[in-house]
Order: structure tokens, then C-alpha cells, then sequence
């Protein structure tokens, strides 16, 4: 009964659609358009990022990736009649550096493009004194090391430092009791 249960509720479940924040399918453009390999054993030096034990079999060296993401998004604030939409083209850059310092130790760094953007190119309010609505998200810096225990068997660590880039005008964040939209002040780029 159970098992007739679990499949009759998976045959009538709306359709599931999977999220990943504001992080790319993958880690780096190669293990992106791979569906995100690079946790299981990745084949470019980006991917230390996810594994770091991953580092003891990569070759010396670096590697640049540029890729061009496409941001489109929709959203109604106030008025469910009036959309407001961001569409842009934005470069999602990463850098990793690989390094053995004998058979067994070897560091790495990964700087890994992440992150999201919006830009509604208007007042969201309706109002012209306020500016356009925009924010960003920017990179993660991971500095990495693993040791390889076994030919075959690596551990690894590594330190997930993220910076951010805010940037937000004319951004609402409640309604007033005279129904009267509270803007976040603008308050120009501010670094996390």
C-alpha cells in the first residue's frame, strides 16, 4: 500500500522545478554544461572549488573560463497589472590556479563567477524622483589544499569566501498604513 501510495502521489504532483540560489548549475562554464560534475570528480582545475580533494589529481597549472549568462526575470510590486522586467547579458568570469607541492600536497585557488543581476531600468514605484531598481552578486574565493592518502584516495579542505556587490535604488521594502510604498534608501555600492 505504500508503494502505491509514493507512485500515485508522484503521478499527481504538480510539475518540481529544481533552484539553485544564485549559484550556476555547476562550478566553472566546463562543469556547467556538464550538469555539475565537478562534485563527483571534476575535469578542469574549477572544480576545486567544489571538491577539494579533487586538487590532488588535476595538473599543474591554470585556467581561465568566460562564460555569458542570459538573466531574465518578471516581477510586480504594487500593481499586479504592470510588470516590470530585467533582461540582460551578464559575464560570469572564473580563475583557478593548481599546484603540487610534492606527490602528496597540493593547493589550489578557485575564483569562481556567481551570483545574480537585476536591473528593472525604471522606477518601480512610479514615481520620478526615485531611480531605477537594481542590485548584483558577484564571486566566490576559494583558497584550497588536499593530501593524497592512496593513489587512488585524496582529502581536501578548503576556505568558501564569498564577496557580494549591492547596489539598490528605488527598491520597496513594505507599505505604509496609508498604503503608501517605504523605500530602501539608495545608498550606492556597498561591498559584503
Amino acid at each position: 500500500m505504500k508503494k502505491i501510495s509514493m507512485i500515485a502521489l508522484c503521478l499527481i504532483s504538480p510539475a518540481l522545478y529544481a533552484y539553485n540560489g544564485t549559484l550556476l548549475i555547476g562550478t566553472g562554464q566546463i562543469s556547467s554544461g556538464m550538469g555539475g560534475v565537478s562534485y563527483g570528480g571534476g575535469v578542469d582545475r574549477s572544480s576545486i572549488a567544489d571538491n577539494p580533494a579533487n586538487l590532488s589529481y588535476q595538473a599543474s597549472g591554470g585556467d581561465i573560463q568566460l562564460s555569458l549568462l542570459n538573466i531574465h526575470s518578471e516581477e510586480s510590486f504594487l500593481d499586479p497589472n504592470h510588470v516590470y522586467e530585467s533582461k540582460q547579458y551578464v559575464l560570469v568570469p572564473s580563475l583557478s590556479v593548481v599546484q603540487h607541492a610534492d606527490e602528496k600536497l597540493s593547493y589550489g585557488l578557485a575564483i569562481v563567477g556567481s551570483g545574480a543581476s537585476v536591473d528593472y531600468r525604471e522606477s518601480v514605484t512610479g514615481s520620478s524622483k526615485n531611480a531605477t531598481a537594481k542590485d548584483n552578486l558577484m564571486a566566490t574565493i576559494n583558497p584550497t589544499l588536499s593530501y593524497k592518502i592512496k593513489p587512488n584516495l585524496s582529502v581536501g579542505a578548503a576556505l568558501h569566501l564569498g564577496t557580494q556587490q549591492f547596489r539598490t535604488k528605488g527598491v520597496i521594502v513594505g507599505i505604509d498604513t496609508d498604503q503608501q510604498a517605504i523605500q530602501l534608501e539608495a545608498h550606492g555600492n556597498q561591498w559584503a
